[in-house]
């Protein structure tokens, strides 16, 4: 069961931030979002997006949504690479394409920064890692 996700993705200066913002909607498809500016170096000004959501409809309508919009290359390098992604505690880490989701509409997988930062929390009992894992697959793949 999920307990909660939380996404994030960073406005860099030379960005459109309407662009960002619809490339963060496109993967995680909710109505409230928060927007905060900060220093990051030398001056510079960067705004980070972000999202928690914890109520079940809102969980359901991303996963579903992640899950219809990556390709079967996403998927199958998730399911390949889906023990490194998560964590003892439950947490499965993705990193989704910002380009990408705005400019197709999809949620590609990536290891690289310019990255919509998507973590999953799972709850499980007992709570062990395969369980995670397990339950990771069940939802997504």
């Amino acid at each position: 069961m999920i307990d909660k996700i939380e996404a994030e993705t960073f406005i860099h200066e030379s960005e459109d931030e309407s662009k960002v913002k619809d490339a963060f909607l496109c993967i995680i498809p909710v109505k409230d979002l928060i927007v905060n500016e900060k220093n990051v170096s030398f001056g510079t000004r960067m705004k980070i997006i972000s999202c928690i959501l914890t109520r079940k409809e809102e969980i359901d309508e991303v996963i579903k949504n992640i899950r219809n919009k990556m390709d079967n290359i996403s998927k199958e390098n998730l399911e390949r690479t889906i023990e490194d992604r998560i964590d003892n505690k439950g947490n499965l880490f993705l990193r989704f394409d910002k380009q990408k989701a705005f400019t197709k509409k999809v949620a590609n997988l990536n290891a690289g920064d310019d990255c919509i930062f998507v973590k999953i929390h799972f709850r499980s009992s007992p709570s062990k890692k395969y369980k995670f894992i397990e339950e990771a697959k069940k939802v997504l793949l």
